[in-house]
C-alpha cells in the first residue's frame, strides 16, 4: 500500500489538501492543481505484478476511456495518470460537489416519489454509459454521486465515477479486472468475462436497497455467504412485501434483474421505460 502524505505535501503537480479514504488497494486523496483548482487523487498499486509495460497498458486503457468519458455527461472526468516511485500510480479526477449514494440515503428519508426520481436518474445515467459501449463492471452504491438536486422533488443529478477497471466488450480490456464482494455478479464470481448484464445485475442490489432499505440478501455486507446466495437466486423476500409501494411490476423486475442468468435479466432500456411510466405516473 502506498503511504500516506498529509496536508500541504506535493503529490507531482498536485498539493495535497486532505486525506478522503483508504481502501484494501488504493488511497484517495482530495488535492490542489498549480492554479489552485481541486481536484480528486487516487494512488493504487497494481494487484498484478507490476513492469512498465503493464503500467502503459492501464494507461493506454484510461486514455481510451477519457475519449468516450467526456463525450458523456453523467460520467467523471479523468485529467491524467501518471506513475509514481515503487510501481505506484496516480490518477487524477475532477473534483464532484455532493455526496455518493450511500451517503445521501443514510442522510435523507427519501419519500416513495423521491426514491422513483433517484432511481430513474440512476438508470439513465447508466444506460447512457452503456449507449457509450462501457460496462462499468464495478457498480456500486458508492460509484454512484448526487452531484446536486434539481428539478421536480429535487430530482438529483446523478454522476457515475470511478471507471479504472471499466471495460468495452470486444475493443478495449482493463489490465485487469475487480468487482466488490457485496455488489459483484454471479459471472464475475464463476470467472467469467462481465458484460452488460453484470451492470444490471448490480443496479439490481442498488435499486433494491434505494427502494427496500435493506440488502437483498439474508446475510451482512461482505459475508463469504454472499457467493452462495447470489449463485442461487436467494433473495430474501419479494421487494413488494417490504416496499408496497413500487407495485408488482417493479418488484418482479427487481427480482429479474437478480437473476444468476444473464439472459432471464432485462436490458437496461427496459427498466429504463418502466421507470419513465413510473415517474410520470406521479401526482
Amino acid at each position: 500500500m502506498a503511504r500516506v502524505y498529509e496536508k500541504g505535501e506535493k503529490i507531482e503537480n498536485y498539493t495535497v489538501e486532505g486525506l478522503k479514504t483508504i481502501g484494501d488497494c488504493a488511497i484517495s486523496y482530495f488535492a490542489l492543481n498549480q492554479e489552485g483548482d481541486l481536484r480528486f487523487l487516487k494512488i493504487y498499486k497494481s494487484p498484478t505484478k507490476r513492469s512498465a509495460a503493464v503500467f502503459q497498458k492501464f494507461v493506454d486503457h484510461q486514455l481510451f476511456l477519457k475519449e468516450k468519458l467526456d463525450k458523456i455527461t453523467c460520467a467523471e472526468t479523468i485529467l491524467e495518470v501518471f506513475e509514481l516511485e515503487n510501481a505506484f500510480h496516480c490518477q487524477v479526477k475532477e473534483f464532484i460537489n455532493g455526496s455518493d449514494l450511500s451517503s445521501y440515503l443514510s442522510g435523507s428519508a427519501l419519500t416513495h416519489d423521491e426514491k422513483i426520481h433517484t432511481a430513474y436518474n440512476i438508470v439513465n445515467a447508466l444506460m447512457q454509459i452503456h449507449e457509450h459501449g462501457i460496462v462499468h463492471a464495478d457498480l456500486k452504491k458508492e460509484h454512484i454521486f448526487i452531484e446536486e438536486a434539481s428539478g421536480d422533488l429535487g430530482s438529483p443529478n446523478v454522476r457515475l465515477i470511478d471507471f479504472d477497471f471499466s471495460r468495452i466488450p470486444d475493443l478495449h480490456e482493463p489490465v485487469y479486472c475487480v468487482a466488490s464482494p457485496d455488489y459483484a455478479s454471479p459471472e464475475y464470481l464463476r470467472g467469467e468475462k462481465v458484460d452488460f448484464g453484470s451492470d444490471v445485475f448490480a443496479l439490481g442490489i442498488i435499486l433494491f436497497e434505494l427502494f427496500c432499505d435493506e440488502y437483498p440478501y439474508a446475510v451482512s455486507k461482505g459475508a463469504t455467504e454472499y457467493v452462495n446466495l447470489a449463485l442461487n437466486h436467494d433473495i430474501k423476500t419479494k421487494p413488494i412485501f417490504i416496499n408496497p409501494l413500487m407495485g408488482s411490476e417493479l418488484s418482479e423486475l427487481l427480482i429479474r434483474m437478480l437473476n444468476p442468468n444473464k439472459l432471464e435479466r432485462p436490458d437496461i432500456k427496459e427498466l429504463h421505460e418502466v421507470l419513465i411510466y413510473k415517474r410520470n405516473s406521479l401526482v
